[in-house]
């Protein structure tokens, strides 16, 4: 199994904080890149996949830094050259050739609690979406609809008061059929020139065909995407500080 992480879109809403990639943004003593390395490396995943865009440099010059985190990962880069004209999707895509066998998905800006990688691969359905229940839900949040815990719809304008929970950016895709599906509507909308969509839009267009991905529950453990500064300070005062009195185990790494 192997980690792709979504790491090439420029940082904008966070320039008042770094001009680094939003990957390298640190809290308490790692960056994001850092942790979910140390996350993966907890469950016994040794390849990571990354691609890169803003600041590809950086990225990769921290990584050769930083070998007590990723010296024992085999890392590949790849280079999105467009990630200042296209959406994430155009990201998803380049990684396609990485997704021949099973794969976790991680979006490179979530601070999150490591019991929610646990609970992602512990669970016995083969491809799914880590979804938050339990939250507040507004109008930027990547919504879902479940039905059974299948994902029936996952975009940004489902209304809130309908959803059944937020995608927090984490996902697993163990079986191939469902990759492979995936991956073909991934195309079409590249085809189409649809490159200023999320990626997930193409996680819709499957789950409308044929659904076969899951929802599961983070069980209210915390996390948090950083794309503003006011999420930066609530990740410091608030969520990190709850990952550590939660997981008192791991203090030391985190």
């Amino acid at each position: 199994m192997k980690a792709i992480i979504l790491a090439a879109g420029k940082n904008i809403r966070l320039k008042s904080i770094t001009d680094s990639p939003k990957s390298l943004l640190k809290i308490g003593k790692y960056c994001f890149l850092d942790r979910i390395a140390i996350s993966c490396k907890q469950c016994a995943i040794r390849q990571m996949v990354i691609v890169v865009g803003y600041k590809a440099e950086e990225i990769e010059k921290h990584i050769k830094e930083k070998p007590e985190i990723f010296g024992d990962i085999l890392v590949k880069t790849m280079y999105n050259p467009d990630y200042v004209s296209k959406n994430n999707i155009f990201s998803f895509w380049l990684a396609h050739r990485e997704m021949n066998k099973p794969f976790i998905l991680f979006n490179s800006d979530v601070l999150f609690h490591e019991g929610i990688l646990e609970l992602l691969l512990k669970n016995n359905v083969p491809s799914a979406l880590m979804i938050d229940e339990k939250k507040a839900l507004g109008q930027e949040d990547m919504k879902v609809i479940m039905d059974k815990r299948l994902i029936r719809d996952i975009r940004k304008n489902i209304n809130p008061s309908l959803a059944s929970g937020e995608y927090i950016g984490l996902a697993k895709f163990l079986d191939r059929r469902t990759v492979n599906n995936m991956l073909s509507k991934c195309k079409l909308l590249v085809d189409l020139g649809r490159t200023d969509v999320f990626y997930e839009e193409a996680f819709r267009l499957l789950s409308i065909e044929e659904p076969s991905i899951y929802g599961v529950s983070t069980n209210g453990l915390p996390w948090i995407e950083v794309d503003a500064p006011e999420d930066y300070e609530k990740a410091r005062e608030e969520v990190y500080p709850r990952i550590i009195s939660m997981r008192r185990r791991f203090e030391g790494r985190y």
